[in-house]
């Protein structure tokens, strides 16, 4: 019974070894796929996560708690935005949620409002 077992198993192998698969592609597909890269190259900004630090009317405020904060985190690119009437300040830039929500349990401790926010005009150098 070993030896019925064992020489099927040395067929079963030596059959595989000679398999080959091949795959032919419809020529539209590669097409299409080479439009979607050009389309992805050519975008210029994404949706992604960013932190948000601060939210305020006061713009002195947001550009002191920026410096502050590039004095403690200097290697976190920082950026601030008007949306009527706020000024909002933001930090990183991420293409994941989980990396945002990493970055703000770091900053947590000196910003205890900063929060997770999506963000749609991330670009693809920032990430």
């Amino acid at each position: 019974m070993k030896k019925l077992i064992t020489l099927f198993c040395s067929l079963f192998i030596g059959f595989q070894l000679f398999a080959q698969v091949s795959i032919v592609e419809d020529p539209g597909i590669g097409s299409l796929l080479q439009r979607n890269r050009d389309i992805n190259f050519s975008t210029e900004e994404v949706v992604g996560w960013r932190v948000q630090i601060l939210a305020t009317t006061d713009r002195e405020k947001v550009m002191k708690t920026k410096t502050e904060f590039l004095r403690k985190f200097p290697q976190i690119k920082t950026d601030w935005d008007y949306v009527a009437p706020y000024y909002k300040l933001k930090a990183g830039a991420y293409l994941y949620k989980l990396e945002a929500a990493n970055l703000r349990h770091r900053i947590l401790g000196d910003y205890p409002n900063a929060y997770v926010t999506k963000d749609a005009k991330v670009k693809p150098a920032d990430l």
